[in-house]
C-alpha cells in the first residue's frame, strides 16, 4: 500500500498539481527558495514523464516560440557578454558601468570591464530566469497531461477548493491577526496582508483567476436552461447538493476578492464576470436566464462581504469612485519608471532589477521608502526587458488570445462555455496587470498560466470531432517527437 501511494505520489500530473496547490501557501511564491523549490518540482515532473513517456504526440500551445524567445532573452540578460556587444545593445549599460569601474582598481587604460552583463543585478535577474523556466515547464508539461475532460473538470476542482480554503484562511485570519503570518511570521517590511500573502491585492489577484473559470466550469456541466437550475424544483435532481455546493465555493472566493481591498483586483474581476457574461449570452442568443444567474451571483458576493467585513468593502469602493489612479503616487511611479526605460530603451535594465536602477531617476517617496515595483505588470516589464523583452510576451499575448478566441466559434456549445471561463480569467488577470504587479509571485503566475493552457486544452479537445487540427502537426511538433521518442 505504501509502495502504491508513493508511485502515486511521483506521478508528473500529481507533482503538478502539488505545485499549484501549494504556491500560494508558500507566501505567494514571491522569495527566492520558494521560487527554487517549485522549479525544482517541475523539473521533477518532468524528467519522470521523459522517463515513462510513450508513443505519444507532443502538443504545443499557441505563443509556444515567443515563449521560448522570451525565456531565451532572460538568458542573454544574465550570461556575461562581450562589451562591445553590450555597447552597442544597451549604450547606457556601458556607461554605468565606466562610472562603477571609476572606483575600482582596474589596469592601466582599462576603462571597464571586458565583459559584462545586460541585467544591472543578474543575481536577481536569475531568480526570474527561474521562475519563468519554471512557468514554462510547468505549462508545456501539464498541456501534454490533460487529455480528457474528466482531467480538466479535476483540475478545475483542485483550484476552486484551493481558493475555498484561501479564502477561509484569510477571513480566520483577519479576525485574529496579532501582525503576523500565519500568526508566526513577522512582518519585516510591513504590507497589508490577506491570507499567506503579504499585500492583499496579490490574494484579490489570484482569487480573481478562480471565478470566472470556476462559472464557465458549472456552465459547461450543467445547463442553465434546465428547469429548477435557479429554484427549489430541482431538489429531485441528484447533482443538486453538489451543483449549489460548488456554486456557494465560488460565491465564497468572490466574497474573498471583494474582501482583498484591491481596487485592481475588484475592477479586473467584475471586468472577467461581465465579459463572460456578454461571450456566453451571445454564444445562447440572448439567454436572459444568464444574465439573471450572474447578476445575482455578483449581488450575493457583495451581500456576503458586506455581511464579513464591509468596512473593507465600503473603504474600497470610496476610494475607487473618489481617487484617480494619476492622482496617486502610483501615477508618478508610472512617469518615472518610463523615463528610466527611455534610459535603456531596447534591453531595459534587467527583470529584477527595477529598484536599483530607479534611483537613477526616482523623485516620489524620498527617503528610505522602497519602491520595488513599477505598480504595472506591463510598465515593469518594458522597464526590466525593454523592446527586446516586451515584443515576446506580447506576440505569446496575441497568439495565446488571438488563436484561441477564433477557434472557440468551431466548439460545440457546452465546450464554448468552459473556453470562454478560461479565457475571461486569463483577460481579467492580464487586465489586473495594468495598475498592480504579479510578475513577482510565481503563484500568480502559475494559476494564470493554468487558465490559459485549459483555454487552449479545450479547443483543442474540442476541435477533435472536426479531425484537420489534430492530424496536422507543425515543425516544432515533429521534432519534439523524435527528441522524446523512447529508445527501442
Amino acid at each position: 500500500m505504501f509502495k502504491n501511494t508513493l508511485q502515486n505520489l511521483l506521478l508528473p500530473k500529481t507533482i503538478l498539481y502539488g505545485v499549484l496547490i501549494l504556491s500560494p501557501w508558500l507566501f505567494g511564491s514571491v522569495e527566492p527558495w520558494s521560487k527554487q523549490l517549485l522549479f525544482f518540482l517541475i523539473l521533477l515532473a518532468f524528467i519522470l514523464w521523459v522517463a515513462k513517456k510513450k508513443e505519444e504526440k507532443i502538443w504545443l500551445f499557441p505563443g509556444f516560440v515567443a515563449g521560448s524567445c522570451f525565456l531565451f532573452y532572460l538568458l542573454l540578460q544574465v550570461i556575461p557578454l562581450p562589451s562591445e556587444l553590450v555597447s552597442f545593445l544597451s549604450p547606457g549599460r556601458l556607461e554605468i558601468a565606466k562610472k562603477v569601474s571609476s572606483f575600482l582598481s582596474l589596469p592601466p587604460g582599462k576603462e571597464y570591464p571586458s565583459v559584462l552583463c545586460l541585467s544591472l543585478n543578474p543575481k536577481e535577474t536569475y531568480f526570474y530566469l527561474l521562475e519563468w523556466s519554471g512557468l514554462a515547464l510547468y505549462g508545456f508539461l501539464l498541456f501534454q497531461l490533460l487529455s480528457s475532460r474528466k482531467e480538466i473538470s479535476s483540475l478545475i476542482l483542485i483550484m476552486v477548493i484551493n481558493g475555498l480554503a484561501l479564502t477561509l484562511f484569510g477571513v480566520v485570519q483577519r479576525a485574529t491577526f496579532n501582525g503576523k503570518l500565519y500568526w508566526v511570521r513577522e512582518l519585516t517590511q510591513g504590507g497589508d496582508p490577506f491570507g499567506p500573502y503579504v499585500l492583499r491585492t496579490h490574494m484579490g489577484g489570484l482569487l480573481l483567476l478562480i471565478v470566472p473559470l470556476g462559472l464557465g466550469y458549472l456552465f459547461w456541466q450543467y445547463s442553465l436552461s434546465q428547469e429548477g437550475f435557479l429554484s427549489l424544483a430541482g431538489l429531485k435532481d441528484k447533482d443538486f447538493f453538489k451543483k449549489h455546493l460548488y456554486l456557494f465555493f465560488l460565491l465564497v472566493i468572490s466574497t474573498g476578492v471583494l474582501m482583498s481591498k484591491s481596487r485592481g483586483a475588484i475592477g479586473s474581476f467584475l471586468l472577467s464576470l461581465f465579459l463572460l457574461m456578454g461571450f456566453i449570452a451571445w454564444g445562447e442568443k440572448g439567454n436572459k436566464r444568464l444574465s439573471l444567474f450572474l447578476f445575482a451571483f455578483i449581488f450575493s458576493a457583495v451581500l456576503f462581504t458586506l455581511w464579513l467585513a464591509s468596512d473593507l468593502f465600503l473603504g474600497t469602493t470610496e476610494r475607487l469612485i473618489q481617487t484617480s489612479v494619476n492622482e496617486e503616487a502610483r501615477g508618478e511611479i508610472w512617469k518615472e519608471a518610463m523615463k528610466l526605460w527611455k534610459l535603456f530603451p531596447l534591453t531595459g535594465v534587467g527583470f529584477g532589477a527595477f529598484e536599483d536602477a530607479f534611483g537613477m531617476v526616482r523623485t516620489v517617496f524620498p527617503g528610505p521608502h522602497r519602491v520595488a515595483h513599477a505598480e504595472s505588470d506591463f510598465i515593469e516589464l518594458l522597464v526590466e526587458g525593454g523592446i527586446l523583452g516586451a515584443l515576446p510576451v506580447i506576440f505569446f499575448l496575441a497568439r495565446m488570445i488571438g488563436v484561441n478566441g477564433l477557434k472557440i466559434q468551431a466548439m460545440d456549445d457546452q465546450g464554448r462555455k468552459l473556453a470562454f471561463g478560461a479565457l475571461c480569467s486569463f483577460v481579467g488577470g492580464l487586465f489586473q496587470g495594468v495598475a498592480n504587479f504579479n510578475m513577482a509571485l510565481m503563484a500568480n503566475m502559475l494559476y494564470l498560466l493554468t487558465a490559459a493552457v485549459i483555454l487552449s486544452k479545450v479547443v483543442v479537445l474540442g476541435q477533435k470531432k472536426e479531425g484537420s487540427f489534430v492530424e496536422k502537426k507543425s515543425f516544432l511538433e515533429r521534432k519534439l517527437s523524435t527528441l522524446f521518442r523512447p529508445s527501442p
